[in-house]
């Protein structure tokens, strides 16, 4: 997605000017890790070698373990629940048409869109802005996210879950409440420039969460006019950002993320 709106083969990529390259030559920096010269965990996002995996894993184990030798209890699902009342949550009724589901996830970017801005929804535990550097373009592109959407449905005919995983994602990417007597709040301020890829990241990872067979690698590429070394890039950094939450989803998440909407929709009125 280019910043004129455009969609792009998978052999073509963009630059931070928005114009077409190609991508074997493009550099994915966008041209601002000049400026921040962001890295995460000290990694490349492409070294998925068997040695790098492993010394991944062997040191999240270790930091794991010495998390829980320091007597803390603290559970990673607990932030997550309080987003919502389990004992609320009706799960019979999960399955709803896929436009439904759409028109919910347009409508919870609608809202953390413009509530991330207000002063009085920021709050709970920051994220460094420095997490959503790979989301953000240079550009608003002209394709409406309503457009991107239906594009990505038209071509890729995903079932309901898909959008309501991708839903419930989103919000727990960018909301938080530290305890049940409080609203909601904004970890991050979302800005118009993040909103296309990260809506191309949680439908992805939303789509490898819930279904068996997924598309191809190149042909979601192809669908959302990116190259496949972004797309990797973009699901690293959405996994990366939600390394404290258990990415497992249930009946229970996926109907909460209607109900952390239906809150949502009454902090638009109110100050």
């Amino acid at each position: 997605i280019s910043s004129d709106g455009n969609i792009y083969n998978s052999n073509e990529s963009l630059n931070d000017s928005g114009h077409a390259t190609d991508a074997s030559t493009h550099n994915l920096n966008d041209g601002n890790d000049n400026k921040t010269n962001y890295q995460l965990s000290n990694m490349s996002l492409f070294d998925f070698s068997e040695p790098t995996c492993r010394k991944a894993i062997q040191d999240y184990l270790l930091l794991k373990e010495q998390h829980l030798s320091c007597g803390s209890q603290e559970d990673t699902d607990f932030a997550i629940n309080l987003l919502y009342d389990p004992d609320t949550i009706k799960t019979d009724n999960v399955d709803i048409p896929v436009e439904d589901a759409i028109s919910n996830f347009e409508e919870t970017i609608h809202l953390l869109s413009e509530l991330s801005h207000r002063e009085d929804m920021i709050g709970g535990q920051i994220v460094n802005p420095n997490r959503f550097h790979t989301f953000s373009m240079k550009n608003v592109p002209s394709l409406s996210y309503h457009d991107l959407l239906q594009r990505i449905q038209s071509k890729c005919m995903f079932g309901s879950i898909i959008y309501q995983t991708a839903t419930y994602l989103f919000q727990i990417l960018l909301l938080s409440r530290t305890n049940n007597n409080e609203r909601m709040k904004c970890t991050h301020t979302l800005h118009h420039e993040e909103i296309h890829r990260i809506i191309i990241a949680t439908v992805r990872i939303g789509a490898k969460l819930t279904e068996d067979f997924v598309h191809s690698h190149q042909y979601f590429c192809k669908v959302c006019g990116i190259s496949k070394k972004l797309l990797s890039r973009l699901e690293a950094s959405l996994l990366i950002c939600l390394k404290q939450n258990r990415l497992m989803i249930t009946c229970e998440r996926i109907a909460a993320s209607v109900a952390i909407l239906e809150e949502l929709r009454t902090y638009q009125t109110s100050t």
